[in-house]
């Protein structure tokens, strides 16, 4: 009995048809690549900030050259977040108008406002953020905060903050 082996013009074929198909067929949705970015910029900030505690935790504290030198790594980390999340959210921008508003409220006489300002453009322009559920994250992670000493304990405050605010999304 034979069998019959596809030629490579038919996989060829079937190949290209499958591409097609698959470039036909509907992409992400606006809120579920705006949940994509947001999970992956909480992620990458929650790595900055252990990555920060444990700077300051190996910094001697009567040295402000290594105070600087954990706060510069901060700040590239968080530059390079930035740069990530306006790239994985090419489309909708929520998340980075949202930036650049809070960036120009610091040097507005009443920023307060201006911060509520950009809460209400962000939530506009992204309806699927749940602000209460990372309230209530944020209110655990202070509180957790608050009653541990060390670096270690502070270190699982921040990561059970991040594993509450995943579980929002």
């Amino acid at each position: 009995m034979r069998t019959h082996r596809p030629t490579i013009v038919q996989i060829a074929i079937t190949t290209g048809l499958w591409a097609l198909l698959g470039a036909c067929l509907p992409s992400a949705t606006e809120g579920e690549r705006g949940v994509q970015c947001w999970t992956e910029q909480a992620t990458k900030r929650s790595e900055c900030s252990v990555d920060f505690i444990w700077c300051l935790d190996d910094a001697d504290p009567e040295d402000f050259g290594d105070l600087e030198d954990c706060t510069d790594i901060a700040n590239r980390c968080a530059a390079t977040i930035d740069q990530s999340t306006a790239l994985c959210e090419r489309r909708s921008g929520c998340i980075a108008e949202r930036r650049a508003c809070q960036q120009g409220c610091s040097g507005v006489v009443e920023v307060g406002e201006c911060q509520q300002r950009c809460d209400l453009d962000f939530e506009q322009c992204a309806p699927w953020f749940d602000e209460a559920c990372e309230s209530s994250c944020l209110e655990r992670a202070l509180e957790c905060a608050a009653e541990s000493s060390g670096a270690s304990e502070t270190v699982r405050c921040e990561n059970e903050r991040l594993e509450c605010v995943l579980e929002c999304y």
